[in-house]
């Protein structure tokens, strides 16, 4: 037998909800099962799977320890790294992710900046840290990970309807010098994992790029550029449909490339995130914005 007292990161989510991230290895409808067979009880009664749990319920698991042992084990066990911390309270942290590094791990269940968040956060915290948001392996930048059921909920609206602003920092082949709004619709290839601009479709892709300086020594120009809608490999997929791709970028970067520019990844980096809006506990980051130190390979370029 186990008894959990929810504490303020695990109130206000679903029993099922909350049992899945406690179990994950435990199937949904086994969960249902336990908690309709009264093997799962809270405050020492019956209730059903989609109770909204409070601070200061207590659930108690009549099973073995053993058994209760097995449904915790996670496939993919956290790992433990060095974390560059930007900012972080008892709701949120920001770290800046380095290159060749995933921001959530993978089938094979290996590094990954989300893993070493949560190995960073008390164990003893039943609600595991959530990426909010995704950057590519080879980018940089500023990653945001909920650290309450709340802050993922406000946090998980903000991005969905766009009320941030996202910028990014890229070294582009080429000289670009004029702002330039790119719209075009947005397809991804899941197979070979690479996106396309094209003049067709329903997911519209939207980005704006200002040129901060040109470097006639490397031909490229670095670029201050900001997401206004936030697909999979939406910068780098624009920036090839202009001729003007990423230095260092393998899968888009072939095409419009300078030779005298060479990288050993693609050079983006997330740099800014500003809230104009937020709410509720997360109300103090209303008008914030954080940022992450601008990396060696993209201050080489910079002119």
């Amino acid at each position: 037998m186990k008894k959990i007292i929810i504490d303020n990161t695990g109130g206000g989510q679903r029993l099922d909800k909350f049992l899945s991230r406690y179990m994950p290895a435990a199937p949904k409808s086994t969960i249902h099962k336990l908690v309709r067979k009264k093997v799962i009880i809270v405050n020492e009664r019956k209730t059903d799977a989609s109770y909204i749990l409070e601070t200061g319920d207590v659930i108690t698991l009549f099973l073995a320890d053993d058994t209760i042992a097995k449904f915790v084990s996670q496939k993919a066990a956290d790992v433990s790294g060095v974390i560059d911390i930007i900012y972080e309270d008892d709701h949120i942290l920001f770290a800046n992710k380095p290159a060749n590094l995933l921001t959530q791990p993978d089938a094979r269940a290996g590094d990954s900046l989300l893993g070493r968040v949560r190995a960073h956060c008390d164990s003893d915290v039943v609600f595991k840290p959530v990426a909010v948001n995704r950057i590519d392996r080879n980018t940089t930048g500023i990653a945001v990970f909920a650290k309450t059921v709340t802050a993922a909920q406000i946090l998980s609206k903000i991005f969905h309807d766009r009320d941030v602003d996202k910028y990014y920092l890229a070294v582009i082949c080429g000289e670009l010098r004029d702002k330039k709004r790119l719209e075009g619709a947005h397809s991804k290839d899941e197979a070979k994992n690479k996106a396309e601009i094209s003049g067709e479709g329903d997911k519209i892709s939207i980005t704006e790029v200002y040129p901060i300086g040109y470097s006639l020594k490397t031909d490229t120009t670095t670029a201050r550029i900001k997401l206004i809608t936030g697909h999979s490999h939406q910068i780098r997929a624009h920036m090839l449909s202009i001729n003007h791709p990423i230095v260092g970028d393998p899968k888009y970067g072939r095409a419009g490339a300078s030779p005298r520019a060479t990288a050993r990844r693609q050079l983006l980096h997330a740099h800014e995130i500003h809230f104009p809006k937020a709410w509720g506990a997360l109300e103090y980051l209303r008008g914030q914005t954080f940022a992450a130190p601008i990396p060696a390979d993209i201050l080489k370029f910079t002119p």
